[in-house]
């Protein structure tokens, strides 16, 4: 009886172990902003693992990025109808890729009187489409269907920005890059 009681005993003490280092990594997580990047730690989690420099708002000058080619400057002024004076279009302008993510935080965003599509956006962004994949998340106030896009304006993998369209009206519902501060 005593050895039933041993066993048992184990077992809940293993249990309440397993249970309790799961809470504390999923708290871990939500503290430090892991799963949804805004938690209370966010910033410390960053700075600790070495990728603070890496994610401030704006912060892409602490990242060693080429500058954007005179010709893709020329070619995404006239695409997305930039003045020639603004400094992302002159040719004796250093420009990287994240400075034009502004410009397509405003272009694409669909107001009440203009719907953004997929359509409108990758015959403008054509060159700079590295891949679409279409897929049915799980998550709440998401479009049942989605069409994710990766663009690329230099070919940097840090660069690298998403756009995401609700399948079944191809309308823009979401912008992002690895710098979580870029788009709205």
């Amino acid at each position: 009886m005593d050895n039933k009681r041993i066993v048992k005993k184990g077992i809940i003490t293993a249990l309440i172990v397993i249970l309790s280092i799961g809470i504390i990594f999923v708290g871990i997580g939500f503290l430090t902003g892991r799963i949804s990047g805004e938690g209370i730690f966010y910033d410390s989690y960053l700075e600790v693992f070495g990728l603070s420099k890496y994610i401030t708002y704006y912060g892409w000058d602490a990242v060693d990025l080429d500058p954007i080619s005179d010709s893709i400057k020329q070619d995404l002024c006239e695409r997305l109808n930039i003045e020639n004076s603004n400094n992302l279009c002159k040719s004796d302008s250093v420009v990287y890729a994240p400075d034009y993510f502004p410009v397509f935080d405003e272009k694409f965003r669909s107001t009440k009187d203009h719907v953004v599509t997929i359509d409108e956006i990758n015959q403008i962004m054509q060159p700079y489409l590295y891949y679409c994949k279409q897929s049915q998340p799980k998550i709440k106030q998401w479009p049942e269907s989605v069409i994710r896009c990766n663009y690329s304006l230099s070919r940097e993998k840090v660069t690298m920005f998403d756009i995401y369209f609700d399948e079944e009206s191809g309308e823009v519902f979401r912008m992002t890059s690895f710098n979580q501060n870029d788009f709205k």
